[in-house]
């Protein structure tokens, strides 16, 4: 988790799992990094709720991506 990334504003540690995302009112299971990242960048700048299991237990993270100069 990078220093000044959305990850790191959201408060995501470095061992934390993202196992599911909320869309459309629903849990979205989320398999690998890739699913993620395909999740991410598909919501632009929208807000995502994730769940995320840290340390055997499961919490909602809500955090707001922000678009890289890469993808502009």
């Amino acid at each position: 988790v990078q220093p000044g990334s959305p990850a790191f504003d959201a408060e995501l540690q470095e061992a934390d799992s993202i196992v599911a995302v909320m869309m459309d009112g629903k849990w979205r299971k989320i398999s690998d990094a890739a699913e993620f990242r395909k999740v991410v960048q598909d919501s632009g700048t929208s807000s995502l709720l994730l769940k995320v299991r840290r340390e055997g237990n499961e919490a909602a993270i809500e955090i707001r991506p922000r678009r890289s100069s890469s993808t502009r």
